[in-house]
């Protein structure tokens, strides 16, 4: 499998994960971590740890991966095998970038952020 290059592709699928975790009720917001020098990246707070990293394995196995593989059972040329290999990165990237999160505690609660995708990934929807 080559390596996940298209990371427009990645950021599209990350993005469209964080706004349907939204659309159910996950509070994400706009957040500059400590060492982001002002860039502004995708956060969630209201959770725990642990749910958290609930979320993210729901995440990834019930619609990363779970997608992939309802679309590798109906891919049938080669083409659409070549087509499916990228997503299989992208989906890869995708998973590496949810795995890479951070977290902050003001005294009142944890904020936990992801370094690596920009907040601009929650507009693209309403822009596109």
């Amino acid at each position: 499998m080559k390596d996940w290059t298209d990371r427009q592709g990645v950021l599209d699928l990350v993005g469209k994960t964080f706004r349907d975790a939204q659309a159910r009720g996950a509070t994400l917001q706009e957040y500059s971590g400590r060492g982001m020098f002002g860039r502004s990246c995708v956060a969630m707070a209201g959770l725990n740890e642990p749910e958290l990293r609930v979320w993210i394995a729901g995440v990834i196995g019930g619609t990363l991966v779970y997608d992939l593989l309802e679309q590798a059972r109906t891919e049938v040329n080669r083409e659409e095998s070549e087509f499916l290999e990228t997503e299989a990165c992208n989906v890869n990237g995708a998973i590496m970038a949810l795995l890479h999160w951070k977290m902050d505690s003001f005294g009142h609660g944890v904020i936990y952020y992801w370094p690596d995708v920009p907040f601009s990934v929650m507009k693209e929807e309403d822009e596109g």
